[in-house]
């Protein structure tokens, strides 16, 4: 038994491969279909707990997360960041960061329950304060997997890391419903399924990763790694508050009521978004690290992320926004309304946010973490006043409507500027993002003109929903076959090669 812990002790990973471009493939892949099958897992728990809790339970859910999130950007403190970027490790290195990830993590937790403990009587639900130490735990519970997350990531075994993911994405509504329908804690059990899912997430990752730290700490690797991933501490404060603004604002100037309306309209749309930016994170910051001195290949890479992200995102975030009316009522009933012109309004901050999504690594794989910290503070004022003057004067759709300045200000600023460092031209971007634009065209006058057909409309929801949803995918894919054949033969090519090895 020492033995075989000591060798778990003494791994290593393996020097970088050269096959980068393969990798970049296979691993967003396998991040394609962890997408998917978390996203489809997503929408079967929201259609669920939509009919078994109220609108206000997702409110207080929503606003304790804003808490419980600014820990979690203390769950690595730039370490998983700067594991993936160095180019040689040792066991010191590893080491280092998993016991200080643990023990900055743990401190940040102590700290921020104690606070919502004691400004309980402060918020706006009483119930808020209580489900932090669950969420907290979740937190800890990353921190303790995230260093085999990193070295995961730095070996592109995101085969591993999606199957994880997904395991994780399965347990946690199977257990929060068992909480929720025969315990009857209602959000609390919301809160206790998200313990019990990063806790069987934790525990493959230990599984999967056959390494486990040994009680050694250098204080010169301390320093050595917080020069690169202090950096990521910065860009995730600065994150963070721009990311939670809205719904501390939205929970605050109106009530949890308005902001469960928010939340589940933002549910799906930012759900694909956020899994598609971390998928990405992880794929592509390991590939431009090993890029960083080879900026031509690096290019084409971006340009065929772009141009392949966007052909496949693009049509169900358009689609969605397009059926969104009988989708709602449909799946989650008539007292979720209010959310349909949200919904539609989120649909687009989505496909926004897909711009932006390689910019981080990008930066990152080129060692300037310093640019999004940057352009992320510079932010913070602006998305400030946008948000307090949308919700002021147009109440939900004002918020929402006010989270597009974010996508547009940072592809501005930040984009502008690392295109240029990696000698990315702009016009490269609009061509990768056309093909995308143009077949969601084709759908949405698919979609749209199904509707005028008399016995269609006079359909009940559900079949109609259903010919919407027929109707625009083949729109959809016909104009990508008609349109961008040299596409559809990449794209199917590359799901033949994924498949035939497994």
């Amino acid at each position: 038994m020492l033995a075989r812990i000591r060798r778990r002790q003494d791994y290593l990973p393996p020097e970088r491969t050269e096959h980068v471009q393969q990798n970049v493939a296979s691993g967003t892949a396998w991040s394609g279909i962890a997408l998917a099958a978390t996203t489809l897992i997503q929408l079967v728990r929201s259609i669920i707990f939509a009919r078994l809790l109220m609108p206000a339970d997702f409110g207080v859910l929503s606003l304790a997360n804003v808490l419980t999130q600014f820990v979690l950007i203390f769950a690595n403190f730039g370490f998983n960041a700067s594991v993936v970027y160095q180019k040689d490790l040792d066991r010191k290195d590893l080491n280092t960061c998993w016991w200080s990830n643990l023990t900055i993590d743990g401190t940040v937790a102590v700290i921020c329950c104690a606070v919502a403990y004691l400004g309980r009587h402060q918020g706006p639900d009483p119930r808020m304060p209580y489900g932090g130490p669950a969420g907290h735990a979740v937190r800890d519970q990353y921190a303790v997997g995230s260093i085999h997350l990193a070295l995961m990531r730095r070996q592109f075994m995101f085969k591993e890391i999606s199957l994880i993911a997904i395991a994780g994405a399965v347990s946690t509504p199977v257990s929060a419903l068992v909480f929720v329908a025969v315990f009857s804690l209602g959000v609390y059990g919301l809160v206790l399924g998200m313990v019990v899912g990063s806790l069987v997430m934790t525990v493959l990752n230990f599984h999967v990763l056959r390494w486990l730290p040994s009680f050694t700490f250098s204080r010169d690797r301390l320093r050595q790694h917080l020069g690169y991933g202090g950096w990521f501490l910065g860009v995730q404060v600065v994150t963070y508050v721009n990311g939670n603004l809205d719904r501390t604002l939205v929970g605050t100037q109106l009530d949890t009521e308005q902001l469960g309306y928010y939340e589940y309209a933002s549910n799906i749309p930012l759900t694909v978004a956020t899994q598609l930016s971390n998928a990405i994170n992880s794929v592509l910051f390991p590939a431009f690290s090993s890029l960083q001195d080879d900026l031509a290949r690096l290019g084409d890479l971006l340009r065929k992320v772009y141009r392949y992200n966007a052909l496949l995102v693009y049509p169900l975030l358009a689609g969605m926004a397009l059926v969104a009316d009988d989708f709602v009522t449909t799946m989650y009933g008539a007292k979720w309304a209010p959310v349909i012109p949200v919904l539609r309004v989120f649909c687009l901050v989505g496909m926004a946010r897909i711009v932006i999504n390689p910019l981080y690594p990008l930066c990152n794989g080129l060692g300037l973490p310093r640019l999004p910290f940057k352009w992320s503070l510079v932010l913070v004022p602006i998305n400030l006043a946008a948000l307090w003057f949308g919700i002021k004067y147009h109440g939900l759709i004002g918020a929402v409507e006010a989270r597009m300045i974010v996508p547009v200000i940072i592809t501005a600023t930040l984009g502008r500027e690392i295109f240029r460092q990696a000698r990315f031209r702009a016009r490269w971007l609009a061509q990768a993002l056309l093909p995308a634009c143009v077949c969601c065209l084709a759908m949405a006058a698919g979609v749209l003109g199904i509707r005028l057909i008399p016995a269609v409309h006079a359909l009940p929801v559900l079949p109609r929903l259903v010919v919407q949803i027929a109707v625009g995918g083949s729109a959809y894919v016909g104009m990508v076959v008609l349109a961008y054949r040299q596409d559809a033969r990449n794209l199917w090519s590359q799901g033949r090669r994924f498949l035939e090895r497994g």
